[in-house]
């Protein structure tokens, strides 16, 4: 096999390959032990363009691949033609084979034909899967192989994308290049052959003796390479028709999966069918096929006809539940009540962890049906355009799910997504959605949950907050009609969709927008400062930076936060500010001094030096854990100096202020912001008021306020949280960690977290425990550790209770389930029960 290391050079396209005639035989993999291979004819029709300035033809082929014979005939009205052959090189590196001709291509049709050999499943990550059959025994008594005990393969599923069909047979392995397949295998009677379509009626199928018979596959629409798939092996279908359209649906698995088998046979027409309404686009395939394979290298593929599925990502569990019964919430004194308690809990619980795994189940099968028509119905016309296929497929999974079965855990899980996508694009580790691709590591790395699958998908939804819903619709119908069978980019997206997008008042260009977002590397932040006095608003975009916002790479800042004096009279002012509204534990002083005065012992005078001040924190420095500030601060100044220069955002900027309850009601403006900054004045805009950006978090951009500001919505956090919108909520937890929390400000931070103890809603409280556990894992080493827990105690014991109410009888397991989305919150919560020195500590509960 190859090394996946090597440079992607497109092939000439002086002859495009239109039809393959595939005849495979089987018959030496059937039992093999080592080295499994088939062999194979190839016919491939080949369409010359008639612009050849060289007398070549090259084609993929993988070095596993044994070309035994070779020959190209010219198509006339006459009959064919010879074409000398006059060498064949093999590009070992490269992957493809290079035919020198005895003459130059002229504009018509070519026949080559190919027969080779293929050692097939020699890669876990590449091309053919094969998984085992029986054991066999060394003892030569037991069994006729004289061989040592092994298993025998007896079955193997295809994946080929991105491009590993060139592992199995030689061709064009091009996203870009569509062609019709005719498919013939020969192999053994007691198997099952699956392919892209139906096998042709039983007479023209036919037995060559009693243990082999030949199949024969309908034509295929024209597809790229990639998708051709083929799976066999010893099993035996689940037959089902979908409701609206009777397609024939079989589900594929040996007995041990039986039971996932048939969730799968339950769940997949009944979602099916809404895809192909909704989508207003007929599948044109007489079948479709799920597969359910011991062995695969992911979760699963959307080939055309034939969906492939790895098996433990569809097997539901008869484990107990993961969430724990805790003893101190029962509401009751009484044994025999706690006891009936327990065992409604238990149930609760079971049933929880079981909509989890289906929900988890359900997406999976989902996404590879959505991949029928992105992805398939219309392919990409080069790898660079996958957001195109998979960030559809990805939003589509949320859009219906959240439509049709799991509204709490869709939406929770996108946010959720959506903050691993912005925490990630806020590093160095930010990408653009769409990336120059020019060798095969940069081509297998592609393929990456956050910042292809998530990105994506967020992108998609900025593009229908865009348009709306209804436009969205009636434009991805049209998209998909327009292109069907066809190989595109992205310019034949934005011709489906409106030319313009609005956004308050302002007109622009919608593929304008949406090429920032697409090309620029990370996702934008937005500051936005006030002045108080003229009632004028200054926003300014950037790239967001983590290490923008870290005050221990600012020496200037932190000269200034070591000055003591300074630092108790903003605070002071900040108790005179806010004393009548954010009620504030009596340690709190003392936690904010310590985070802001470097851990020192004794209050330092005004007068000690920025220096000695230096050299006090950093004998200290190593009392907090994993902190080397300067190492990590010369480090990071390197690092930002290397980042490259980037373009603006378009950014549909919108924010409100005033209340829904009061005479003049809530305010919203929305406008475009594409310049780097602007300035303007809003009279209707109080210095009292709090102005929201973003407001429900509809688009995926950072925000930062001046310090006022946040005060404000701080304060109003903490007097009534419900006057801001739950997911704004979300993105204000967020965006301080990252805004405040390592700032000038991180008292602030400190405030906005204790409001959590008055958070009800679950989805918001999860992301505030991941925010909390973060924050107090900082300083877990640290003297002022055990202060920070007891001021935020009331918030851990809003979490513990949370947890408990999500075992009870009457909570809906579709909210209680959102404890699972990252079942990591349960060991942080474990953690914070056992800092807290909670009883619930010692009582890692599972149930039994």
């Amino acid at each position: 096999m190859s090394k996946r290391d090597y440079p992607l050079v497109p092939l000439p396209r002086i002859a495009l390959p239109r039809h393959y005639n595939v005849d495979l035989d089987l018959t030496e993999f059937y039992g093999v032990v080592d080295w499994p291979r088939i062999r194979g004819n190839l016919s491939i029709l080949l369409e010359a363009f008639g612009n050849a300035t060289d007398d070549e033809l090259l084609f993929n082929a993988g070095t596993n691949i044994f070309i035994q014979r070779i020959r190209l005939y010219r198509q006339t009205e006459f009959g064919k033609v010879v074409v000398e052959i006059k060498s064949v090189k093999r590009h070992i590196e490269r992957e493809f084979v290079r035919l020198i001709l005895g003459e130059r291509l002229s504009v018509g049709w070519y026949w080559l034909y190919i027969e080779f050999n293929t050692r097939i499943c020699q890669s876990e990550l590449e091309g053919t899967h094969c998984f085992p059959g029986p054991l066999l025994s060394s003892d030569p008594k037991e069994s006729s192989s004289p061989l040592p005990s092994r298993q025998l393969a007896t079955g193997f599923s295809t994946k080929f994308e991105p491009n590993f069909a060139r592992t199995f047979f030689p061709g064009w392995d091009d996203p870009s290049i569509r062609s019709t397949f005719n498919l013939s295998v020969q192999h053994f009677s007691d198997t099952n052959i699956l392919f892209n379509t139906s096998p042709l009626p039983n007479k023209q199928n036919v037995s060559t003796s009693n243990l082999i018979k030949l199949t024969r596959f309908e034509t295929t629409p024209p597809m790229p390479l990639y998708l051709f798939a083929i799976a066999t092996g010893p099993f035996k279908p689940i037959q089902v028709v979908t409701t609206k359209t009777n397609l024939s649906l079989n589900i594929w698995s040996n007995n041990q999966d039986l039971l996932a088998a048939h969730f799968v046979a339950n769940f997949s027409p009944i979602m099916f069918d809404k895809l192909q309404e909704d989508f207003n686009v007929k599948y044109p395939l007489s079948k479709l096929d799920i597969f359910i394979t011991p062995k695969y290298p992911v979760g699963g593929m959307e080939n055309w006809g034939l969906i492939i599925l790895h098996s433990d990502n569809v097997r539901i569990s008869n484990s107990d539940s993961t969430l724990p019964i805790n003893d101190d919430f029962i509401d009751s004194s009484k044994e025999e009540k706690i006891k009936e308690q327990k065992n409604i809990q238990r149930q609760n619980l079971i049933e929880i962890d079981k909509l989890a795994e289906k929900y988890k189940i359900e997406k999976l099968i989902t996404h590879e049906l959505i991949h029928q028509w992105f992805g398939n119905l219309v392919s990409i016309w080069n790898w660079e355009e996958l957001w195109l296929s998979e960030g559809f497929t990805s939003y589509f999974v949320f859009d219906f799910l959240n439509a049709h079965n799991h509204p709490q855990l869709t939406e929770h899980e996108y946010y959720l997504k959506l903050i691993e996508l912005i925490n990630q694009q806020s590093t160095d580790g930010r990408s653009s959605l769409i990336k120059l691709i020019t060798n095969s590591k940069q081509l297998d790395r592609l393929f990456d949950s956050i910042q292809l699958y998530t990105k994506g998908a967020v992108v998609v939804k900025m593009l229908k907050d865009l348009v709306g819903p209804e436009v969205f619709r009636t434009s991805i119908a049209r998209f998909l009609r327009e292109n069907s069978f066809q190989s595109v980019d992205r310019r034949s997206l934005w011709t489906a969709f409106p030319t313009n997008a609005d956004h308050g008042a302002d007109t622009i260009r919608l593929k304008d927008v949406m090429e920032t977002w697409l090309l620029n590397k990370g996702i934008p932040e937005v500051e936005v400062k006030r002045n108080y006095e003229d009632k004028s608003i200054k926003l300014e975009q950037q790239q967001a930076d983590k290490n923008r916002h870290l005050i221990y790479l600012d020496d200037d800042k932190m000269g200034r936060m070591r000055l003591n004096k300074r630092f108790k009279r903003m605070w002071q002012m900040e108790e005179e500010e806010e004393e009548d509204e954010i009620k504030k534990d009596e340690d709190i002083n003392g936690i904010l001094h310590w985070m802001l005065d470097g851990l020192e012992e004794n209050n330092t005078t005004s007068t000690a030096t920025t220096s000695t001040t230096r050299k006090e924190i950093k004998r200290k420095e190593n009392n907090i854990k994993n902190v080397h500030l300067t190492t990590k601060k010369r480090q990071l100044r390197a690092e930002r100096k290397k980042l490259p220069k980037y373009n603006l955002w378009s950014i549909p900027f919108s924010y409100s202020f005033g209340s829904v309850k009061s005479k003049n009601g809530q305010i919203l403006r929305q406008f475009w912001l594409i310049n780097e900054t602007i300035r303007f004045v809003d009279i209707g805009l109080n210095k009292d008021q709090y102005l929201l950006a973003n407001p429900h978090w509809v688009y995926s951009y950072r925000v930062n306020y001046d310090i006022l500001n946040w005060r404000m919505i701080i304060t109003q956090l903490n007097k009534n949280h419900l006057e801001i919108p739950s997911m704004s909520r979300i993105q204000l937890i967020v965006d301080s960690e990252y805004f405040l929390r390592e700032s000038p400000h991180p008292h602030l931070f400190v405030q906005l977290l204790s409001y959590l103890s008055k958070e009800h809603e679950l989805g918001v409280l999860l992301v505030g425990l991941d925010a909390l556990h973060s924050f107090l894992e900082l300083f877990s080493a640290s003297e002022v550790f055990g202060s920070l827990i007891v001021h935020l105690l009331p918030v851990i014991l809003q979490l513990d209770k949370q947890l408990v109410i999500a075992a009870n009888e009457g909570t809906d397991p579709e909210v209680a389930a959102l404890w699972l989305l990252n079942p990591l919150r349960l060991a942080k919560l474990y953690q914070l029960r056992c800092s807290a020195n909670l009883g619930t500590c010692a009582e890692h509960k599972q149930v039994n």
